[in-house]
């Protein structure tokens, strides 16, 4: 018999990230390219200003283009666009409050991708496997009361689909069933809903009905 159970973790959130993109525009491409440095400068020592840590602050692309707008009928030159994409881990949500704003009031980034998270992910993890685990077990403990067997052996637990046996061994009867408590059997994600961080985790327990 293969069951299939989910456990779900909720909790606050305590850490976010979020992408950061930095352009400058001039049509002397040294003059775009030096704004953007300068720039980007500013925006490491605002970083500095909060303890950010390096290692929290990734460069994911550098990119320098010409930009063109249209006007009277023709397409015309702007300038040379500089542009520069880092992502952002935020540790401390109380940092972000402040630091969200600052951002905000600079004219030459956009704020985009923010998503939130929990440092503890690991641990978290692992308590949703347990409760997917529990609620598994006590699915089997029905059905093996309901099916008049006598007591359940695990067999083996994995969080992928496990395949079907083609005997059942020890008079055991061969089901495929679905907890009634899990949530979706395919979700294994990391979603906010209302401040809340939703960590589910799904669990195939196979057992053999004794």
């Amino acid at each position: 018999m293969i069951l299939s159970s989910s456990g779900e973790i909720t909790t606050l959130p305590d850490e976010a990230s979020l992408t950061l993109h930095l352009q400058c525009l001039d049509k002397d491409i040294k003059q775009s390219k030096q704004c953007l440095l300068e720039k980007s400068e500013a925006l490491n020592t605002l970083f500095k200003t909060y303890k950010i840590a390096p290692e929290d602050i990734l460069t994911t692309s550098i990119n320098q283009s010409k930009e063109y707008g249209w006007q009277n009928n023709s397409n015309v030159f702007q300038g040379f666009r500089s542009s520069i994409t880092m992502s952002l881990k935020v540790r401390r949500l109380a940092v972000l409050e402040e630091l969200y704003p600052a951002l905000l009031t600079n004219e030459n980034v956009t704020i985009g991708n923010l998503a939130y998270s929990h440092s503890k992910l690991d641990s978290l993890s692992h308590e949703a496997y347990q409760k997917a685990l529990a609620n598994a077990n006590a699915l089997a403990d029905k059905l093996v009361q309901k099916m008049d067997f006598s007591d359940k052996e695990i067999l083996s637990i994995a969080n992928v689909e496990l395949p079907a046996r083609e005997e059942a061994r020890g008079g055991a009867v061969a089901v495929q069933a679905e907890s009634n408590m899990a949530a979706d059997a395919s979700s294994n994600r990391i979603t906010l809903n209302y401040g809340n961080v939703y960590l589910t985790r799904t669990l195939h327990v196979e057992y053999r009905l004794k």
